[in-house]
């Protein structure tokens, strides 16, 4: 099998042009029309370096304006009395993880990315973090190839083998 990275409105559009078989994807996109089995939840937070203690929290960097950052956006201001200052907005969490850790300004990010970082802490708020959850998208369980079921089997080997057992269970047990 083949890797590939894409941002999730692409990842969308080749499951549904049937070029991609399976997408791994954060549920800030529309998911309908697909199957999904969990595979991980979690919230956005706001981070920063702890290197770099001192940088104003109201200072962020963020992805461009999705969901999660317009509802975070709103919850700051009406819980703080002040709008975040946008000090960059790059297409990756995982490049602004880097500058977060780097000291260059705080950043929304989903807690698994900050994971990655040790010295990436949470920023206390008086609003909660945002939660999200990603899921394994595919098209159909039905046609699945070979491959796809393996990376399935390895990544959700609980919630993959639920699904599988109810496919292949009687009609009259479903």
């Amino acid at each position: 099998p083949r890797l590939r990275m894409y941002t999730p409105d692409v990842a969308r559009e080749r499951l549904l042009n049937a070029s991609t078989e399976i997408a791994f994807l954060i549920d800030n996109v529309d998911l309908s029309a697909f199957e999904t089995i969990l595979v991980h939840k979690g919230d956005f937070r706001l981070f920063r370096s702890r290197r770099f203690p001192h940088l104003p929290e109201h200072v962020v960097m963020f992805t461009e304006g999705r969901r999660e950052v317009n509802l975070f956006k709103r919850a700051y201001e009406e819980a703080y009395g002040r709008p975040l200052e946008t000090f960059l907005e790059a297409t990756s969490w995982d490049v602004i993880a880097r500058f977060v850790d780097q000291g260059l300004a705080c950043g929304f990010l989903p807690d698994y990315v900050a994971q990655g970082l040790p010295d990436l802490e949470a920023i206390p708020l008086k609003i909660p973090g945002l939660s999200y959850a990603i899921y394994a998208t595919v098209r159909s369980m039905d046609h699945l190839s070979r491959n796809a079921r393996a990376v399935l089997t390895c990544l959700c080997p609980q919630t993959f083998t639920e699904v599988l057992r109810f496919q292949n269970a009687p009609k009259k047990h479903r």
